[in-house]
């Protein structure tokens, strides 16, 4: 189903462009209030995930296309959506600790501290379980605790961790709001959870702004990304990253 533009949040509804809603086939893509999140809403976001399903949605720093870690068809075709490097592996999102049971090592998944004010991926010991498109043949994976109100929401009711890349084919920019998702992928998602990036709004703003004026290279330049050795004897590295 299309989105009438008075359902998208405001920064998409001004950046809206006619050519987008007119030769973008559209996932069907779920609205709830930013305010007072809809559980029957986010209930349909998980369902799609279940059924093996890719679902576009907002994170701390970019919009991300999510599935289920323990589906190797769905990450098949995330990783083919995208363009991805196999190798590379993927990164997985939890709401808490035990959401990453199955994908991280147990020896490893109580040494995951608690959530920081900042987003943080962990680099970790994978479970003998996890599938080898989430680790890119390595014998780590990366897992971050996510902090994004509605995501969060999405991984309670989905009841365990999602895989979440970056919203962009390899190489292009990354997108930051629902409009740019849908144009991105148009059906080639299952469906879109709708929703502000974190942050206040003047923030999203801002950072939509940063984005638009300088190229992607640049732009990344600015999510002051730094990683840190922390604990060498259990291998777990840690990343300061937007998204």
């Amino acid at each position: 189903s299309d989105v009438c533009s008075s359902d998208l949040p405001a920064h998409d509804r001004t950046r809206r462009r006619t050519a987008d809603v007119t030769t973008t086939p559209s996932p069907e893509v779920l609205v709830t209030a930013l305010d007072d999140i809809d559980a029957d809403v986010v209930a349909r976001a998980a369902n799609v995930l279940r059924a093996g399903g890719l679902l576009g949605h907002p994170t701390e720093g970019v919009y991300g296309v999510g599935c289920d870690p323990r589906n190797a068809s769905a990450l098949a075709r995330l990783i083919g959506l995208k363009g991805r490097d196999p190798g590379k592996g993927l990164i997985v999102l939890g709401a808490e600790p035990a959401h990453f049971d199955g994908i991280v090592d147990s020896a490893d998944l109580d040494q995951i501290p608690p959530r920081n004010e900042r987003p943080t991926t962990w680099i970790v010991r994978a479970h003998a379980r996890a599938l080898p498109a989430l680790t890119g043949g390595r014998e780590t994976v990366a897992v971050r605790l996510c902090g994004h109100a509605l995501t969060s929401e999405l991984l309670d009711t989905f009841g365990t961790s999602i895989v979440s890349s970056s919203a962009n084919r390899t190489g292009a920019a990354p997108a930051l709001t629902a409009l740019q998702t849908r144009a991105r992928f148009g059906s080639e998602l299952d469906a879109m959870l709708a929703g502000m990036l974190g942050g206040t709004p003047d923030e999203v703003a801002a950072k939509i702004e940063a984005y638009l004026a300088v190229g992607v290279t640049e732009f990344a330049c600015l999510l002051d990304r730094k990683s840190t050795r922390l604990n060498s004897s259990h291998q777990i590295i840690s990343y300061a990253v937007f998204c």
